[in-house]
């Protein structure tokens, strides 16, 4: 579902299987934003999420957006993806413009506090629907 509503705007995610390989991708190469499922085999989403802001923070990087996707939308559980270092909490079912939403308001916020970020505006009236050119993000997800 959220690899459709990326695509429907033209963005083409790298989806990895599990918490390591996310882990292990995000340590070879810097993304835009990061789609983390909190459930995941091998390696859980917020135990990825806690390593890669260790992670960061040993090699002086920026920080990396985490969104954290769940089927878990009680308040514990977002205090929890909170704690572990994600920056926003969507909850499943996910909603198309909830999404992408989500999505431009954590790159903008990333890009804001680091002082950098160059955009290309695609809809005239619409600041939701810029495009970063290079838009990068890995989706790690649970695959049944």
């Amino acid at each position: 579902m959220v690899q459709l509503i990326l695509q429907s705007v033209n963005v083409e995610p790298e989806i990895v299987e599990n918490g390591q390989l996310a882990l292990d991708r995000l340590k070879a190469e810097r993304f835009d934003v990061v789609l983390m499922d909190m459930e995941m085999p091998e390696l859980d989403g917020l135990s990825a999420t806690r390593l890669l802001r260790e992670f960061e923070t040993v090699n002086a990087l920026p920080r990396t957006p985490v969104i954290m996707l769940t089927a878990n939308a009680m308040d514990e559980h977002v205090r929890a993806g909170r704690e572990a270092g994600a920056d926003q909490h969507l909850s499943k079912p996910i909603r198309a413009q909830a999404l992408i939403e989500t999505i431009v308001h954590a790159i903008l916020a990333a890009e804001q506090a680091q002082g950098t970020g160059k955009w290309l505006e695609t809809g005239a009236a619409a600041p939701d629907t810029r495009i970063r050119p290079g838009f990068r993000q890995v989706h790690a997800q649970a695959c049944p």
